[in-house]
């Protein structure tokens, strides 16, 4: 966790410096050229793919499952799109490297060995929440990767 907040508190830094070395080398227009292109390319990814992926991840989720890898490919697909589509050199070279798929296969399987860790350890919780009535209380499920289930209820 540490070591993502680091990168997204020196990402913005970085993306100055190596805008300001584009713009210097090549000119205003076409640094501008290349953050407008590439604003629009990974807004249609993230369009394209956004609610379809998100269904899937939901469904998934909902049943105690984690999503599969043709899924989270499928969620690295829309975050490639949101880092291009974030104005920046770095952030888009990375978007870029995430539509090989070679690469979303690779953070797939990282991400969800990651994830299995995280559940068998127990520092990862599935829930569905769902409301019985108004003012009822609400029954919340947790599964475990195994499918195991443990119920609460709370008062809202």
């Amino acid at each position: 966790m540490g070591k993502l907040l680091l990168f997204v508190l020196l990402l913005p830094f970085v993306e100055l410096y190596l805008l300001v070395h584009l713009g210097a080398r090549v000119g205003l227009v076409p640094t501008l050229g290349v953050l407008i292109v590439g604003a629009v390319l990974g807004s249609l990814l993230m369009r394209r793919q956004g609610a379809r992926v998100l269904r899937q991840v939901q469904s998934g989720l909902a049943g105690g499952q984690l999503p599969d890898e043709a899924v989270l490919r499928s969620g690295l697909v829309v975050v490639s799109g949101a880092l291009i589509a974030v104005p920046g050199l770095l952030t888009d070279a990375l978007g870029l490297a995430l539509l090989l798929p070679p690469v979303r296969r690779f953070v797939a399987r990282r991400l969800r060995r990651g994830a299995e860790r995280q559940m068998r350890s127990g520092g990862l919780h599935v829930g569905v929440w769902g409301a019985q009535g108004p003012a009822a209380p609400q029954r919340v499920e947790r599964r475990t990767l195994r499918g195991e289930e443990d119920a609460e209820f709370s008062e809202e």
